[in-house]
């Protein structure tokens, strides 16, 4: 082979090499480009898409007269759910897209095996929760009854831990409509009878809430929160006061 074919060889080697390199230059900025867009259409999406947040709230309530007593949140002449209580969680949509169909429902963990009998002889109280088994067709739920006698008679009232579901509608993007959970009276009498023991984590409440919605196209989601009691300070005797704070963690947010 003469220095003329050597010298032809050797471009075309160099040539070969070179037009692969292209090649493979080309595939790794034609996929790094994919993965670019998939991802900002991926972060496109998700800046579409409704998300909603239950907002932290403080509370202070009295129950010298009696521990069965309501936390006060909302008018006399406000109609609420038949089960709940008078306080409520904020709800709002921190998302930027109608949170259309929102649906809420309430689960109950650690007051299953609560069976409870106190005495308060400086006001002369006493109260006792007898939980029952009760059926609705096939499905089993508790019932507590909770009795009080104080200086002005008996008193009872009647709660289920049914898990109880209620109907929303659409909320928009923003802070300025208010949307209200109200909480079930079951939750609001078991925190005043039990807030010492609450206070000294020798017993939790947990209240559960699943927030079921769709987005403007039908997209659905889900999310899930735990309802975390902070209760600050508990004062018996002459006052009997409760205070602290509803700390809402987010356990679920999800695509479905």
């Amino acid at each position: 082979m003469d220095v003329f074919e050597q010298a032809q060889l050797v471009a075309t080697i160099i040539s070969s090499i070179a037009t692969a390199a292209a090649a493979i230059f080309s595939y790794f900025a034609v996929k790094t480009a994919s993965e670019s867009f998939e991802v900002s259409k991926e972060q496109i999406e998700k800046g579409k898409r409704p998300v909603l947040e239950i907002f932290n709230k403080d509370y202070k309530v009295n129950f010298t007269e009696s521990f069965l007593t309501d936390w006060r949140n909302c008018s006399e002449e406000e109609v609420i759910p038949r089960y709940s209580s008078a306080f409520y969680l904020s709800l709002g949509n921190i998302g930027n897209v109608t949170a259309r169909n929102v649906s809420v429902s309430f689960y109950y963990k650690g007051i299953e095996s609560i069976n409870f009998t106190q005495t308060d002889l400086f006001k002369m109280k006493k109260v006792q929760i007898t939980p029952k088994k009760r059926y609705q067709g096939d499905y089993e739920y508790n019932q507590y009854i909770i009795d009080e006698e104080n200086i002005n008679g008996l008193k009872r009232e009647i709660c289920d831990d049914i898990n109880y579901l209620e109907y929303l509608g659409s909320i928009q993007p923003g802070t300025d409509q208010v949307n209200r959970i109200y909480l079930p009276k079951i939750v609001i009498y078991l925190t005043n009878i039990l807030s010492e023991e609450i206070q000294n984590e020798e017993q939790e409440i947990q209240l559960l809430l699943k927030l079921r919605y769709s987005g403007p196209y039908g997209e659905k989601y889900f999310q899930q929160f735990k309802i975390i009691n902070k209760i600050r300070n508990v004062t018996k005797g002459s006052t009997n006061e409760m205070v602290g704070k509803l700390v809402a963690e987010e356990l679920s947010n999800k695509k479905l």
